[in-house]
């Protein structure tokens, strides 16, 4: 039901779909046939409004209807995060246009105030005329549809700091692109952080050991409009080196030197773009670093699937196979080379018990080092198909810390059980890599802190 309060005295109930609550009010105390009313306000107040679960940005807000002379229409919005937070967000505007611009507004749900203005002097056969709002329409873009193009995974030879992105293209007002990176050679989007072109940004998303760069373009816009990229350059600061990664649109060659890390294009006149459409089905962008490419992206791989070729080893299981493990003792390690090699299938109690979690494994230099003497049990397989699913508590050395949990295939072989609580909200940051025996062999797990 919708509240219409009149004159801030009296309230009434009336079956409006989509309105809130109407506050309707004249100057005086009364109204008389005699008594000319100075000003007269009416006041339209709508339910929360609900935007898509990946939106971006809202875009327009536009009205259709009547306004006479002596009348005027104001539209006012406010946003939150949550629907509850509607309560407390503070109403901007007004918004004076039959079409406004929104598009600053990025937070999912959305409520709209419009306020009926009328001056008091537009009268009709003894009735004071008010504008008509008839209809009210809000535009917005959202990533659901979106088109996402890949770089093949530039080796810089160290572990970047910051970075600086620049680019351009032609992109319209009613057009977003976004840009990615990270540290892995892959297109789980789970793994990249976003960065804000022209400025420069701070990689604490990524693990501080990883000598990897993988770019990733996200374009969203209208169906009918043209989103091309025609260059994109990274620069880079790490370990008080300057690197310079140049992603062109045809071709890439890489070649190193004193001065760094450098990737030129020896051709432009191809280019990634998103083409008449912001769903990926008739969209498509070229290859510009491998062999291989898809609808949706290129792969740094000769491979033509989307995500990873996999293959796995057998495990053999032991006495204390399967076993628990919440909390363990373990040199942490963060000056070594370490180099990824495989996943390690597992269960997480708090997340699942099917053996369809996994563990990234690194290789490095063991020597000297100490080691947990309960082992790692489960398939170990190298590069599967797997999507990021939070993180779960590992106790080492006595103190908290967390290990990055995975979700693929469902494996068969015996496995450990991971104890700790699952996590998937805070900051997590890299701390260093601890020497675990998985299956006989001595690897390590990279750990994080919770904030």
């Amino acid at each position: 039901m919708t509240k219409i309060t009149i004159n801030n005295v009296k309230t009434v109930y009336v079956d409006l779909p989509n309105i809130k609550e109407v506050d309707y009010h004249y100057l005086e105390e009364k109204v008389y046939s005699a008594t000319k009313i100075e000003r007269m306000f009416g006041v339209f107040v709508s339910e929360s409004i609900t935007g898509d679960v990946n939106l971006v940005s809202w875009q327009d807000l536009e009205w259709s209807g009547t306004k006479y002379s002596g009348t005027d229409v104001y539209l006012y919005v406010k946003s939150a995060a949550t629907e509850s937070g509607l309560d407390t967000a503070i109403w901007q505007g007004p918004f004076l246009n039959s079409t406004n611009d929104i598009s600053d507004i990025k937070t999912q749900y959305l409520q709209v105030m419009i306020v009926l203005y009328s001056d008091g002097t537009n009268i009709d056969v003894d009735k004071l005329k008010s504008p008509i709002v008839e209809s009210l329409t809000l535009t917005y873009l959202s990533s659901s549809n979106s088109v996402k193009f890949y770089s093949k995974a530039f080796d810089l030879g160290f572990a970047p700091k910051h970075i600086l992105l620049t680019y351009n293209g032609d992109i319209t007002a009613d057009s977003v692109v976004r840009f990615y990176v990270s540290g892995f050679d892959t297109t789980d989007i789970n793994e990249y952080q976003l960065i804000d072109a022209n400025k420069i940004e701070e990689l604490d998303e990524l693990s501080i050991l990883s000598d990897k760069i993988k770019l990733m373009i996200e374009m969203i816009g209208d169906t009918g409009v043209d989103i091309k990229i025609h260059e994109v350059a990274l620069m880079f600061s790490g370990d008080s080196q300057l690197m310079l990664n140049e992603v062109s649109s045809s071709s890439s060659s890489a070649s190193t030197s004193s001065e760094g890390y450098s990737s030129s294009s020896s051709s432009s006149s191809s280019e990634a773009y998103s083409s008449n459409s912001s769903s990926s089905s008739s969209s498509y962008f070229v290859d510009v670093s491998s062999s291989s490419s898809s609808e949706q992206y290129s792969s740094s791989s000769s491979s033509s699937s989307e995500q990873y070729s996999s293959s796995s080893s057998s495990s053999s299981s032991s006495a204390d196979c399967p076993n628990n493990i919440g909390a363990i003792t373990a040199t942490i390690t963060t000056s070594l080379v370490y180099t990824y090699s495989s996943h390690l299938a597992l269960n997480a109690t708090n997340i699942s018990m099917n053996k369809d979690n996994y563990i990234r494994l690194y290789d490095a230099d063991t020597t000297g080092l100490s080691y947990n003497s309960r082992q790692f049990f489960g398939t170990i397989v190298a590069s599967p198909a797997v999507t990021s699913n939070g993180y779960v508590k590992m106790i080492v050395n006595g103190t908290d810390y967390y290990i990055r949990v995975y979700t693929g295939a469902v494996t068969s072989n015996c496995c450990t059980n991971l104890t700790g609580i699952s996590a998937s909200s805070g900051t997590f940051t890299a701390a260093g890599f601890i020497c675990v025996k998985v299956e006989g062999n001595l690897k390590f797990m990279e750990i994080y802190t919770k904030t």
